[in-house]
């Protein structure tokens, strides 16, 4: 579950903008009563501006709001299934050690790497592949896509297979936006270079370094169908990141998730089916 500081900081902002689109509803209503037709205006300009800015916080803030460019974010909830995905590397040793693990419980999963940390360990991502894990594209530098154009936005995937051409392109071409944010232009963009958005049903702050016991509660807390777990095995593609815990506890995690009668599947295979 997400840490108590999230709560607090979500709550906050959820309740001043709902006093704020209460306050300009409130005058909207009250200008229409008073047939004042210059404060109707005016006021109903307010409140359309207040929810366009809504939408697009929602939009671009909100890794799962898919109206108008469609994420992957579950698989179906009637299998008992789940997905791995780990983003920001790779990250040695850390990855190094998880595809240790992952190999040892013969379990898939799917890493979306930073362009400029496959430059510094291309063989790592090069035994991904030949493990048949899933690489994606999770952009060169790690920028957040939010406030950029379509061009620099093209030129964080090209990075990333710039990066990747001496290991090869992997396939199918899949994209998680770092920190999940979203630009306007994202959906054109994806469009052209032939790549599908992903995202994640559940995130648990695995970078919060907690703490081994608080990060293995965080990760079988609620299980459920069809998830897609975010997990971390780099920070922003910072090269040394302390990845310790996540080494700690990840197979308990999978041993917990397996007791439970639950499949480790590639995401490919989870999202088999559904639309582009």
């Amino acid at each position: 579950m997400p840490p108590l500081k999230v709560y607090i900081q979500v709550s906050l902002v959820a309740i001043a903008g709902l006093l704020l689109g209460a306050l300009l509803f409130w005058r909207l209503t009250k200008a229409i009563r008073a047939r004042r037709a210059g404060a109707i205006a005016g006021n109903l300009a307010a409140v359309t501006a207040f929810a366009a800015a809504t939408f697009g916080l929602c939009y671009a803030l909100i890794p799962c709001f898919n109206w108008p460019l469609a994420s992957y974010c579950r698989g179906d909830a009637a299998q008992k299934w789940v997905a791995l995905t780990f983003d920001d590397g790779p990250n040695e040793p850390y990855t190094s050690q998880i595809l240790d693990i992952l190999a040892q419980k013969q379990v898939p999963a799917a890493f979306f790497t930073v362009g400029a940390s496959v430059s510094r360990s291309p063989e790592v991502v090069a035994r991904m592949l030949r493990e048949g894990h899933t690489v994606g594209n999770h952009t060169q530098t790690h920028r957040g896509l939010i406030t950029l154009g379509p061009d620099e936005i093209r030129e964080e995937l090209a990075g990333w297979e710039r990066a990747m051409a001496p290991i090869g392109a992997p396939q199918p071409k899949l994209f998680r936006a770092p920190h999940g944010w979203k630009s306007p232009f994202l959906g054109k963009v994806l469009a052209e270079t032939g790549y599908r958005l992903v995202g994640w049903t559940r995130g648990v702050w695995d970078t919060d370094r907690t703490g081994a016991e608080v990060l293995f509660h965080r990760l079988t807390a609620r299980p459920e169908n069809g998830m897609i777990l975010l997990l971390h095995d780099g920070v922003e593609g910072a090269p040394g990141a302390d990845r310790r815990d996540l080494v700690a506890v990840l197979p308990k995690v999978i041993d917990h998730y397996r007791a439970l009668g639950f499949r480790f599947v590639r995401l490919p295979e989870m999202m088999r089916g559904t639309d582009p």
